[in-house]
């Protein structure tokens, strides 16, 4: 397992630079993690400089975490598998409460070093399209478990799918038989990902995630939270940004009431405008309302009404 960036972890005793990125100073590869040491001097802000572990943090909701759990103040441990998505962003690369770790999330070696001194661990590995690692959430989870209880570290944040309640038509959108079959697959895996969660609820606490489709888009701060079904109405649900899902997530990590909870989660579309009537539509209703008085009061005086 190497770490790919640690701005803290940067003295001659305690990296060497990596032959493939001796051009880029910034590039710092530890021979092993067993050289990471986690300081625990908070400092304030939202995160209070806490430590968060990241997993999947190469993905796109991945990178919305780092990204949003740093301007919390947080001190992230972002871990990757196999690509350096995070390292093009120059402003991730410099920031000094940022280290970057590639592994693999099946090693127990190396999520082991990872969940040492945490004090949370958001994982959001999911499978890959066009590959076979179709159950790398229930593998990487049941590794990620036995770290966590072996170091002590209780709070756990799962992102799954909506589709584990059962409305896989919030998922499975396609008549391509390829693609009907392996969102099956990922979505027969997941399930099996909770129960494994929920198995060692006297050691964790965890919360599950279950969000609607994702799509690329900017935070709006607005979304359905449920513990049963979505709302069916397209008026009261849309899809959820990944920015938004993040935030959430950041949210309710020290929320008591959250843990050992499953939330399905979608977006909320902005209220309605109300309807503005220009003056001869406002005149004409003013009409209206004044004929129905009328007719109302004539028939009292008759006794009808």
């Amino acid at each position: 397992m190497d770490t790919l960036y640690s701005p803290t972890l940067s003295s001659p005793s305690d990296t060497t630079i990596s032959s493939d990125s001796k051009e880029d100073p910034d590039l710092d590869v530890l021979d092993s993690m067993s050289a990471l040491t986690l300081s625990h001097e908070y400092d304030n802000g939202n995160g209070n400089g806490k430590y968060l572990l990241v997993l999947g943090a190469n993905g796109r909701t991945g990178i919305e975490l780092v990204k949003q759990g740093l301007e919390r103040n947080y001190r992230v441990t972002a871990f990757v598998r196999d690509d350096r998505a995070l390292l093009e962003d120059s402003s991730l690369r410099k920031n000094q409460n940022l280290i970057i770790v590639r592994g693999s999330p099946t090693s127990q070696a190396d999520i082991d070093r990872c969940v040492e001194g945490q004090d949370v661990v958001v994982n959001v590995i999911g499978a890959r399209l066009m590959t076979n690692d179709t159950t790398i959430g229930s593998h990487s989870q049941v590794v990620l478990n036995n770290a966590l209880k072996k170091h002590g570290v209780r709070r756990l944040i799962v992102v799954t799918s909506y589709g584990c309640l059962g409305l896989r038509s919030h998922l499975i959108n396609t008549k391509r038989l390829f693609s009907r079959m392996f969102m099956t697959g990922i979505l027969k895996d997941k399930v099996l990902q909770e129960d494994i969660i929920q198995r060692d609820s006297e050691y964790l606490d965890w919360t599950i995630v279950r969000p609607v489709t994702l799509k690329d888009g900017e935070l709006s701060n607005r979304y359905h939270v449920s513990t049963e079904e979505l709302p069916k109405n397209k008026n009261k649900i849309k899809v959820l940004s990944r920015k938004d899902l993040a935030h959430y997530i950041l949210t309710i990590i020290n929320r008591p009431e959250e843990y050992k909870t499953i939330r399905s989660i979608a977006g909320k579309p902005k209220p309605s405008k109300a309807c503005h009537l220009c003056p001869f539509e406002k005149r004409r209703e003013a009409q209206e309302l004044a004929k129905h008085q009328e007719y109302v009061k004539i028939m009292q005086e008759k006794g009808i009404f």
